[in-house]
């Protein structure tokens, strides 16, 4: 989501072109390593289909250089997040070796004067790639010393960097759960796979499945329930009377196969589940229900190809599916959600939970 809002800010100041970092392994556990956009993603597809280069780190910079360069930018995180007006810290300068010297962005790019929302504008940034809106703004904020070489830079005029573009929007925050959703609908829904990572999510279906090739692979459904890292939003709340019961995803599972039947009259009848949860029992609940999961530990994923993989091969294939069930604010849900509806024309719902009878509709 980040990067699509960089490029989506490069989109919307042309004739910028966006250069693209490396995925950081928050949720997957710092011995994956960094991982770059353009092993996932199919950048010289996406150049095309928004008639602009997009570029990489690695293709500006040698990523064996061990030379440090300083350089200006423009922090949004000073003026929205909560870390006391402190610019964001990332591992990406570190790898790239560039020693930044930040700027506040203008006041105006903070969404909402409430302190918890952290949620920032794309215009009041977009300013800042264009002479006047960079002049003024010099004016109004002094740049920060820099972490390597305790130096300090106005933000470079030729090469426009911000710090974090992850709760960027046009209007309205969360802005990418929602259709008008300028980022998605320019950017992220002609950010396909590579060629690479879908024939393996599709290697992994046709022998899920037992069918002879990809092209025999049926039309399935496919759940994203997201749980373990949910558990501290329950409050204290007891497991079982804070996320979604197995009856919930039932419901809407009988909802999408009656949906997909009225809209494209093909009768699904494969369920796939996704999720983090390590409960056996739960799995066993999965099972009861006559669906099924592309198991990893089986499958041997993290040993073959390394431990982003699992949640790689997942998101592929959720992406696949005619009808997406998804976990009510996780955004992972949500992309997928919207890979599903652009790509295939299919259908999406989300689970609500949070209290018993969350979901109830």
């Amino acid at each position: 989501m980040t990067y699509i809002n960089v490029i989506y800010m490069a989109y919307i100041t042309k004739p910028r072109v966006p250069i693209i970092g490396q995925f950081h392994p928050t949720h997957v556990g710092e011995e994956a390593g960094f991982l770059h956009f353009g092993d996932v993603f199919d950048v010289p597809r996406l150049s095309k289909l928004i008639r602009m280069p997009v570029l990489e780190w690695r293709q500006v910079k040698d990523e064996k250089s061990e030379e440090v360069e300083e350089v200006g930018c423009w922090s949004a995180w000073a003026v929205s997040g909560p870390d006391g007006d402190k610019p964001r810290h990332s591992f990406i300068p570190e790898i790239l070796k560039l020693d930044i010297s930040y700027t506040d962005a203008p006041k105006e790019t903070k969404m909402s004067p409430e302190p918890a929302d952290w949620f920032i504008l794309f215009w009041p940034l977009a300013q800042l790639a264009y002479p006047e809106g960079r002049r003024q703004t010099i004016q109004d904020n002094e740049a920060r010393l820099s972490p390597i070489n305790n130096v300090t830079h106005p933000p470079d005029e030729q090469l426009v960097c911000y710090d974090f573009l992850y709760f960027a929007g046009a209007m309205i925050e969360d802005e990418w759960f929602h259709d008008f959703s300028p980022a998605w609908r320019e950017i992220g829904t002609h950010t396909h796979w590579t060629t690479r990572i879908e024939n393996l999510a599709n290697d992994y279906l046709q022998r899920h499945f037992h069918v002879a090739s990809h092209k025999e692979i049926p039309p399935f459904i496919v759940i994203h329930a997201r749980r373990a890292d949910f558990e501290g939003q329950c409050g204290g709340r007891p497991l079982k009377d804070c996320f979604a019961t197995m009856h919930d995803y039932e419901v809407r599972v009988n909802e999408l196969k009656a949906g997909l039947k009225a809209k494209h009259n093909i009768d699904v009848t494969k369920v796939l589940m996704t999720s983090d949860e390590r409960d056996k029992s739960w799995w066993d609940e999965v099972r009861a229900k006559g669906w099924s999961w592309v198991d990893h530990d089986v499958e041997q994923t993290e040993k073959n190809y390394g431990k982003w993989y699992p949640v790689l091969i997942d998101a592929v294939i959720q992406s696949m599916g005619k009808g997406f069930i998804g976990t009510a604010g996780s955004t992972m849900s949500m992309v997928a959600a919207r890979r599903v509806e652009d790509w295939n024309q299919g259908i999406s719902v989300y689970v609500r939970w949070g209290e018993p009878g969350a979901d109830n509709h």
